[in-house]
């Protein structure tokens, strides 16, 4: 049993830090358009991804601190836990780091035309997307046809 609790505990380090120091990030912090970079923005070299890999980790294993830990950011004023406080890391958005940086005056003007252009594509919001194009195709792919009237149904005299 322990070993199985340390063999998947270190597969989580190493996975977290091969990954962070090798793609910059991990494929959830990836899917989510986020990455781990230090104080002052440079990517995480391998001690520092290790250290944040590991008390990350360690975090877990500690009943209360396992709970504490991701909750942090929740009241801190750099939006860190409490291992990116510990190691000197911050979480950052990837996708506004990288158009920001490149375009600093474009970038509100983008997010603007961003806005316009889903109000535009979808005037109903998610809700209408969902009455009027995936609910009628999922009928079409059920093979549902609309309920037309049959005439032995007729009203009673």
């Amino acid at each position: 049993m322990r070993a199985q609790v340390l063999h998947q505990w270190g597969g989580d380090v190493v996975y977290e830090t091969v990954a962070t120091v090798r793609y910059g990030r991990t494929l959830g912090k990836r899917w989510m358009k986020i990455r781990a970079v230090t104080d002052d923005g440079h990517a995480l070299g391998l001690g520092r991804a290790l250290a944040r890999s590991v008390v990350q980790s360690l975090a877990g294993f500690l009943s209360w601190l396992g709970l504490l830990d991701p909750l942090w950011c929740l009241w801190d004023a750099d939006r860190q836990c409490l291992h990116d406080k510990i190691v000197g890391t911050l979480v950052v958005n990837w996708a506004k780091t990288l158009f920001s940086e490149s375009f600093p005056q474009l970038w509100l003007f983008a997010m603007g035309g961003l806005f316009i252009l889903v109000v535009l594509a979808f005037p109903r919001g998610l809700a209408g997307l969902v009455t009027d194009q995936i609910a009628p195709f999922i009928g079409r792919l059920g093979g549902a046809r609309p309920a037309s009237p049959s005439p032995a149904a007729s009203p009673a005299e």
